[in-house]
């Protein structure tokens, strides 16, 4: 009775999530290292998965709609163009993303995992890349076959996986170094 009149009286704030800023203060590194907030909503929310490319942007999955059909969430509406993947890069060297570009909307169900596979020429000009996404039931190739960060060709690369519209489908992807890609 006494825990339940404390819950209470207590403001209902006490129940929401705290902000970025504090959460980046709960954690405690280990001894020689810092932790400090690279990136919070509005460049990013609810993430799934991420990589960082060779020019130190972060690749990040995001899935608003994750678990829609699960039985407590029957009664949401889906958001359109929520799931998608996003390039996050700090242009000013601050150690903040302050730049976010969409490469690819409209990825349902949602992209659980994805790995960057980026294409140079022989000048070192950056020509594109390839981002392998997963999407139970299906992988995906999400192609910018001209350098503007922008996805202009979707296909499915391999299909037939379980786990739909849960954590147990395809994700935890990472291109090795024998080229090859790996997944759980």
């Amino acid at each position: 009775m006494g825990l339940a009149l404390l819950l209470w009286t207590l403001p209902a704030t006490v129940f929401g999530q705290v902000s970025p800023e504090a959460s980046a203060r709960q954690l405690k590194p280990a001894d020689g290292l810092e932790a400090t907030l690279w990136a919070a909503e509005p460049l990013v929310a609810n993430a799934t998965n991420m990589d960082i490319d060779s020019r130190g942007r972060v690749w990040v999955a995001e899935g608003l709609n994750y678990r829609l059909t699960r039985a407590g969430n029957k009664g949401l509406s889906r958001i359109e163009e929520a799931d998608r993947i996003k390039i996050l890069e700090d242009t000013d060297g601050d150690g903040k993303a302050d730049k976010m570009t969409v490469f690819a909307d409209k990825i349902f169900p949602v992209p659980m995992g994805l790995a960057v596979e980026e294409r140079y020429g022989r000048g070192g000009e950056y020509l594109g890349c390839r981002v392998f996404v997963g999407n139970s039931p299906n992988i995906l190739v999400l192609e910018d076959t001209n350098g503007d960060d922008k996805a202009d060709k979707r296909y499915t690369l391999l299909t037939g996986f379980g786990g739909v519209d849960s954590d147990h489908g395809v994700h935890g992807m990472t291109l090795g170094l024998d080229g090859k890609l790996y997944f759980t």
